[in-house]
């Protein structure tokens, strides 16, 4: 058999063409694909099975996290109510009167001893 000649089981089959398109399409996700993607990434519990998610489904974090946001705001329609994150919750670090006076406190007996 010569160079091209030999039999790779495909004969009679459509071969895929292999020219790159000049232009390629952009993928579109449904929201239900969303929502599953959301909730399969807040079952995750091992560290890395985040990042396997992503690769087997080729997708990127940003779109992961741009989806989160999404499913927090409700615009994914049966988003998960409720989603595991990463992070802790935004706690509010504004001072309070009393934070306030044991800083003067502390601040006060640092004056002291450092005039010793």
């Amino acid at each position: 058999m010569g160079r091209n000649e030999y039999n790779n089981g495909t004969e009679g089959q459509a071969q895929p063409n292999p020219e790159v398109e000049a232009r390629a399409n952009r993928r579109r996700f449904s929201a239900e694909y969303k929502r599953q993607i959301v909730a399969e990434a807040g079952r995750c519990d091992e560290p890395g099975d985040i990042g396997a998610l992503l690769r087997r489904e080729g997708l990127y974090s940003s779109q992961l996290s741009e989806w989160r946001q999404q499913a927090e705001a409700g615009k994914l329609a049966n988003s998960p109510s409720v989603m595991k994150s990463r992070f802790l919750p935004a706690v509010d670090l504004a001072p309070t009167w009393d934070s306030q006076k044991i800083l003067k406190k502390r601040y006060d007996y640092w004056l002291k001893a450092a005039s010793l």
